[in-house]
């Protein structure tokens, strides 16, 4: 999280529960903790702005707590709908199979052809894939940037 300009950084907590949901754990660097040899890459949640009521903002993830720098006040992100953040993820995660998909599906017909039939359907993949990359994916990020920010809801939370 960056701190604010000019204000000290904003305390920001773990609640209780929040150990036994998935997903929410304490993040592990390659090499240390019980699975450093396990890669697991989840889909990454985006954060929450808060914004407190004397005008202070900071982002901060699903189910954490933020105690306002200047006012004292903490906000509970716990306070949001679960439901309606997992329909934000399901939005996220399906943009980026829309990106990935059809790249691998094209490099999953084509790589065996040009290695059993001719060399030139390589390069042809790489034709496509280039294709693929400058003209398909800027538009669709558009649109996805447009319907985020046009469907995300703004929730209005009651400090504790």
């Amino acid at each position: 999280m960056r701190p604010l300009r000019g204000h000290a950084q904003p305390t920001v907590t773990r609640l209780a529960d929040d150990s036994k949901r998935p997903g929410n754990g304490v993040a592990q660097f390659a090499g240390k903790g019980p699975h450093s040899s396990r890669y697991d890459r989840r889909v990454r949640e985006p954060p929450i702005t808060l914004t407190c009521d004397c005008g202070a903002a900071a982002s901060v993830a699903y189910g954490e707590r933020w105690t306002c720098s200047q006012c004292g006040k903490t906000w509970n992100t716990n306070q949001i709908p679960r439901a309606e953040y997992e329909a934000l993820l399901a939005d996220i995660k399906r943009y980026r199979l829309l990106v990935f998909v059809p790249a691998l599906a094209l490099a999953a017909i084509l790589l065996p052809l040009a290695i059993l039939v001719d060399v030139r359907f390589a390069f042809l993949l790489f034709v496509l894939e280039m294709a693929f990359a400058l003209m398909v994916i800027p538009p669709l990020r558009r649109r996805a940037s447009v319907r985020v920010l046009e469907e995300t809801p703004s929730w209005r939370l009651s400090p504790e």
